[in-house]
């Protein structure tokens, strides 16, 4: 299974040879990539047809790829808000990571005027990659 660093790193190339889709649905019709999707293909390899059709489906493929998952929960935690929660029962909150990124890589952060362009979600995404790899201070 690869490092989540590598997935993040594999997005970025991903991204750059494919394009970053910030529209409905996961995969447009000239073959960009939304980041949730970008990042299942660089752990995966392959686009599910159902990418570009129909987005239940798609959520529910990306939700149940265990390296795609850590991969979007690990970005979304590097950005500098925080992601909605879903009740699945009640008392029982999870944060919704996809739904996070996605929102950012369309629309920007919470007060910014404009959703930022390929090259910053890919410098976001290798800075976090980054972040993964560096070794942490010893506590004292």
């Amino acid at each position: 299974m690869p490092k989540t660093a590598d997935i993040l790193r594999d997005t970025t190339w991903t991204i750059h040879t494919l394009g970053l889709r910030t529209g409905r649905h996961f995969l447009g019709p000239d073959g960009c990539l939304s980041i949730g999707a970008a990042i299942y293909v660089a752990a995966h390899g392959t686009i599910p047809a159902e990418f570009a059709t129909d987005e239940r489906i798609s959520i529910a493929i990306i939700t149940a790829s265990a390296p795609a998952m850590q991969a979007i929960k690990t970005l979304s935690q590097h950005l500098d808000t925080q992601p909605n929660v879903d009740t699945i029962a009640p008392g029982y909150e999870v944060p919704d990571h996809l739904d996070h990124i996605e929102y950012w890589a369309a629309h920007g952060l919470f007060g910014s005027h404009q959703p930022p362009t390929a090259d910053e979600v890919i410098d976001h995404l290798n800075a976090t990659a980054d972040a993964l790899d560096a070794p942490q201070a010893l506590a004292a």
